[in-house]
């Protein structure tokens, strides 16, 4: 078999990129613009320098010598950051995430989870549920696999068969491990996102124009939602899927919803998304040190005490540099 690079829970890190721009073309100015704040200067955005993370193959389908070939490469940055309240009370957090690249395929798996607050180890159910999904996701796919829906629902399966497993190993409730769990699988022209419970997937076109792309499940209280953990939970899932080029996506648990949703319409806010998916035209260091300090930010943490989780990836399309055909003497 191949060998394929994979990473899981990165957090974006990089190489030395271009100047970071100033606080109004970031979040941290989108977020003081929202709070009511004007941001201190504006600025150019950087240019856009070496990238980080699993590179793509060339693909091209019938191309001739007018024809540009072009290969896709997936940039991927992922962060869980703990709420005030956990911070206070000196408690882990409930949020996690995990994502896996195979660079031969051009296939992104990546997963979102929030551990639920009155679950005594949502953390860990979490942790768990994430990444077990991703690698049922991983093995599918080096299987051969191309059914991204039944892809999805066996990666349900295996996430909530390995909570079944983990609460018979510490001899506790299953309900102990609830989570949410939104789980995505895509390659350059496809993709398919499966969701229990709430927690927002977003799609973004070359513009930066920000489409919904989930459902987020409430249940009949406020502030009820949906757990892998539940007795009907497999047959609650709800996949939506998409046979059209993006340009990013990203996947977010429910502390960011307010500030990043617009909830009475099930619409993304879209300077929030905008900026989020432009932080890409910077460089791999920038880019994530961009969104770090916004996600780890003060200000963000005046709007939501819950721990937030954030992970997006841009899918590149690089030109490859025609051959010219050698001259006959």
């Amino acid at each position: 078999m191949a060998q394929t690079r994979h990473r899981l829970r990165s957090r974006g890190t990089g190489t030395r990129g271009a100047r970071e721009p100033a606080a109004a073309r970031g979040l941290l100015g989108l977020l003081a613009r929202l709070l009511g704040r004007a941001p201190r200067s504006a600025g150019r955005p950087a240019r856009r320098t070496q990238r980080h993370g699993a590179s793509g193959t060339a693909s091209h389908n019938g191309a001739t010598s007018t024809t540009p070939l072009v290969r896709f490469e997936w940039e991927v940055f992922g962060e869980s950051a703990r709420g005030t309240n956990h911070r206070r009370a000196e408690e882990p957090g409930q949020d996690a995430h995990h994502w896996w690249v195979d660079t031969e395929r051009n296939v992104l798996a990546a997963a979102v989870a929030d551990g639920a607050g009155s679950a005594k180890l949502g953390g860990p159910g979490a942790e768990l549920a994430a990444r077990t999904a991703v690698e049922a996701l991983s093995e599918a796919v080096q299987r051969g696999a191309t059914d991204f829906e039944q892809m999805l629902r066996h990666a349900l399966i295996h996430a909530r068969l390995a909570l079944e497993t983990e609460a018979r190993s510490r001899g506790c409730a299953l309900q102990d491990l609830s989570t949410t769990l939104i789980v995505l699988i895509a390659e350059p022209d496809r993709g398919a996102i499966a969701q229990l419970g709430d927690g927002f997937a977003v799609l973004a076109d070359a513009d930066h124009q920000p489409t919904a792309h989930s459902d987020p499940q409430r249940g009949e209280f406020v502030n009820e939602t949906v757990f892998l953990t539940d007795e009907d939970a497999l047959y609650r899932t709800v996949i939506r899927a998409w046979d059209q080029s993006v340009h990013a996506v990203a996947m977010l648990t429910d502390g960011l919803q307010r500030l990043a949703m617009q909830l009475s319409h099930n619409r993304p806010h879209t300077p929030f998304f905008q900026s989020v998916f432009r932080t890409g035209n910077l460089g791999s260091g920038d880019m994530a040190r961009q969104l770090m300090r916004f996600l780890h930010s003060r200000r963000l943490a005046e709007r939501t005490d819950d721990d937030v989780t954030l992970l997006v990836a841009w899918c590149r399309r690089i030109p490859i540099p025609l051959r010219r055909a050698p001259r006959r003497r």
